[in-house]
């Protein structure tokens, strides 16, 4: 609720006592004229100065910003610790609005040493097991909402009191979507898939539960597992309207284009080599099949990184060349 009423009226009583206490005050005729010229002067600037405050409101509403509430710290006993030169993240310029409105979302990574590595998930390959097992650096994945070059979270959806604020993050303070290895020349690529996350950007530290609430499913249905059936069980379901489809990534520095394909949607995004191809897609969740990730590299190649399991002889063959087609994404050679 808006301040500037109250701001107002107040401005207005104390402009009103100040005109009754000169002209109380004034005892020879000349002063009490003096006073009735000094209330009529001053109408009009007090008037004046309630615009211009009306006028900031109004300017804050249409920009969106959100008051500041506590940053969100690192995770204590988190997997991963920032490297000593990890004060905050890197921004990707990609920007995706929000259906809401609010803050827009956007993909960051900070650098971190793996210090432990959690049982409960599988490294996306084995190269990567292997630097996780060799304490490594790694670059993580981190998606959120972003409000004055930070990235953060906002208090809805059962986290932070609902205060309706915006908490910045800390590197390590919210769950990855991926980690992976550079290659010495800086490129890297990180694409996964995830379930539907709350509309706050909040997904808790890294080896936790989902932040807040969780997605609409049974948790006694047979497709979840006994691990994540005991992590979320104490975490409410999230309200209608209350879930995102953050599909965010890196395809790499030879990608060019990315689309995202659903019911009702289509977007086709460009992708910057020197941002490592970030892309960013954020819709509400609803029932049905995800949305269909397309990447098209500079030679018009195009890879589905997140194919369905063939399931005949001719889908296992578009499934190999898709596969080689998605390889070159990550070859970290110059392309022609």
């Amino acid at each position: 609720m808006s301040r500037l009423p109250d701001l107002e009226r107040a401005l207005f009583d104390a402009a009103a006592r100040l005109d009754a206490q000169a002209v109380d005050n004034a005892t020879a005729p000349d002063e009490r004229r003096h006073a009735r010229r000094w209330r009529r002067r001053s109408a009009p600037l007090l008037a004046g100065l309630v615009s211009l405050l009306v006028a900031a409101g109004a300017v804050a509403a249409v920009t969106g910003l959100l008051d500041d509430g506590d940053p969100v710290p690192h995770a204590s006993g988190s997997p991963l610790k920032p490297v000593a030169a990890a004060t905050g993240f890197t921004l990707a310029s990609v920007r995706a609005t929000d259906p809401d409105g609010g803050p827009r979302w956007g993909i960051g990574t900070y650098d971190a040493i793996p210090t432990a590595v959690s049982t409960g998930e599988r490294p996306a390959s084995a190269a990567l097991a292997a630097r996780l097992r060799s304490r490594k650096p790694v670059t993580c994945v981190v998606v959120g909402r972003i409000q004055d070059g930070r990235l953060g979270v906002v208090g809805r959806d059962g986290v932070f009191a609902d205060d309706g604020r915006f908490h910045a993050l800390a590197p390590a303070a919210q769950s990855s979507s991926a980690c992976a290895g550079r290659a010495e020349n800086g490129s890297f690529v990180s694409m996964s898939s995830g379930p539907p996350v709350p509309a706050s950007g909040y997904t808790g530290p890294p080896g936790t539960a989902i932040g807040g609430c969780r997605e609409r499913v049974n948790l006694d249905g047979p497709t979840v597992s006994p691990q994540t059936r005991r992590k979320l069980r104490g975490v409410p379901q999230c309200g209608t309207g209350g879930l995102r489809r953050v599909v965010a990534g890196f395809a790499g520095p030879h990608a060019a284009t990315a689309a995202l394909t659903g019911v009702g949607y289509r977007k086709t995004i460009p992708l910057l080599p020197d941002e490592n191809g970030a892309y960013l897609f954020v819709l509400r969740s609803t029932a049905g099949p995800p949305p269909r990730l397309t990447i098209t590299d500079r030679s018009g190649t195009v890879c589905d990184p997140f194919v369905r399991p063939p399931k005949t002889a001719a889908d296992r063959a578009a499934s190999a060349r898709n596969a080689t087609n998605c390889a070159g994404l990550r070859d970290t050679r110059p392309h022609p």
